[in-house]
């Protein structure tokens, strides 16, 4: 399967439509975060990282429960 191209976002865009951006990255797409211009960062969804990584599916899936968890906290604490 071919990649798609990578999109690209700034610190202040990802902070506003971070949900947006998550979902779109669990649909395949990659982000290159900007700051001042410049690559900082780069987004990608839990399958593709798994990939990359060699990560079997199983830890992936201990990752997404973490994550999982950190963001009820943070939702919690708004």
């Amino acid at each position: 399967m071919p990649l798609k191209p990578e999109k690209y976002t700034n610190q202040n865009e990802l902070k506003i439509k971070t949900k947006d951006i998550i979902n779109d990255t669990v649909a395949g797409n990659r982000y290159i975060v900007l700051r001042y211009s410049k690559p900082v960062a780069v987004l990608l969804g839990m399958e593709e990282y798994c990939q990359l990584t060699g990560q079997t599916p199983k830890n992936c899936q201990i990752c997404q429960k973490v994550i999982h968890q950190a963001l009820a906290k943070l939702t919690k604490n708004k």
